[in-house]
């Protein structure tokens, strides 16, 4: 059983939390991770150490769900800070596992683009009551050659015209990965007849019925996807290098930065362009969250404080470094940090809608997490 959410130092005082900071360890679990992510961190746990002798350890886990039982695994805990997708903040939510009211009480919650981006404080539908404190984020995108930047369909049936056209080149992750998962969940919303319901807990709702023309859409262009829709990419990496071999013209992916991050290290294909649906992206904010029981509780306050810091957010967002998309809001920043950061903005992000949709209620990600893979059984 998950240990209950403890109390974190009192924030008012925040020199003297800086202070107790020092010469601590932090501990933060990572499930998975890109190389981008790696270098960030590295860097990071330099800086940390220069600024506040504070010592960053990453600790590697299989999986979010055994990152949050390392949460609350009380004082046997492995870990003080793990790094969380939105569906782990909500899971630990809904358990009382995180604790609360403290993220927007860091000194540099005042970047923060709270009104451009909401899932910075909502998670798979549930308020964080600022349980986490929002780290970067990622909007579902397509990825296209020049035989698929030429159509740019920009919805699902748009998508649908363009694969029967050319069936075997369009491909997108495994529906049980968060890339392939969130792209499926985009087509949802633009094919539900009224979208609002999927905010809102699944029970009550006609779930079959909302879903019945995104199952008729995932039936049809089942057949005309790469390999005829028989396997998936098991990861982005995997659909960006089939997008770089020639083998499909069109990729769904998660990252927004993706093409930016490949250019900067030599290894994204010549002529490849991003772009996404008419109706916008379904976006989605990672969080760092503190360990109820941490054992370093101030340098981890300060750790996750440095993490919202201009410098490191535009750290991040480099490309050559992580081409992790900000979650600050640049009118907010000093003005050459806002300079810095909109042109890393402006260099690395596709031309989109810019227009952010939220993922639905968690409990409807579990339920599309059931009927997906029963629907593509069935077949």
């Amino acid at each position: 059983m998950a240990a209950p959410a403890a109390a974190l130092p009192d924030l008012k005082d925040w020199p003297a939390i800086a202070t107790a900071a020092q010469g601590g360890t932090v501990r933060l679990g990572v499930a998975g991770g890109s190389a981008g992510q790696q270098r960030f961190l590295d860097w990071a746990g330099g800086e940390l150490e220069r600024l506040y002798d504070i010592r960053l350890e990453i600790v590697d886990f299989p999986s979010q769900q055994t990152l949050l039982e390392a949460l609350g695994a009380g004082e046997e805990s492995r870990i003080d800070m793990a790094a969380l997708g939105s569906r782990a903040v909500a899971e630990g939510r809904r358990t009382d596992l995180l604790p609360e009211r403290y993220a927007y009480r860091l000194p540099n919650w005042h970047f923060v683009d709270r009104a451009g981006t909401p899932s910075v404080i909502f998670a798979a539908g549930l308020p964080t009551h600022y349980s986490a404190v929002p780290w970067g984020k990622r909007s579902v995108t397509l990825y296209g050659n020049g035989a698929a930047t030429a159509s740019r369909p920009d919805s699902p049936a748009a998508l649908l015209t363009y694969a029967r056209a050319n069936p075997g080149r369009f491909a997108f992750p495994d529906p049980a990965t968060a890339a392939g998962s969130a792209f499926l969940e985009e087509v949802l919303r633009n094919l539900a007849e009224d979208p609002s319901v999927l905010d809102r807990p699944i029970a009550g709702a006609d779930a079959e019925a909302t879903a019945a023309p995104f199952f008729a859409w995932l039936d049809d262009i089942r057949p005309l996807l790469w390999q005829e829709g028989r396997s998936f990419p098991r990861s982005e990496a995997e659909a960006r290098d089939l997008l770089a071999r020639g083998e499909v013209d069109m990729i769904a992916d998660f990252n927004p930065m993706a093409g930016a991050a490949g250019r900067a290290g030599d290894d994204w294909p010549e002529g490849v362009e991003g772009f996404g649906f008419a109706n916008g992206a379904v976006t989605d904010t990672h969080f760092l969250a503190v360990a109820p029981q941490a054992t370093a509780p101030e340098a981890a306050l300060v750790t996750a404080d440095f993490m919202l810091s201009p410098a490191a957010q535009i750290r991040k967002a480099d490309p050559a470094m992580w081409g992790d998309v900000t979650i600050l809001d640049p009118a907010r920043l000093p003005q050459q940090e806002a300079q810095d950061l909109r042109a890393l903005m402006r260099a690395g992000l596709p031309r989109t809608s810019g227009v952010s949709i939220p993922r639905p209620h968690y409990s409807w990600m579990d339920w599309l997490g059931q009927r997906v893979p029963e629907r593509l059984a069935a077949q």
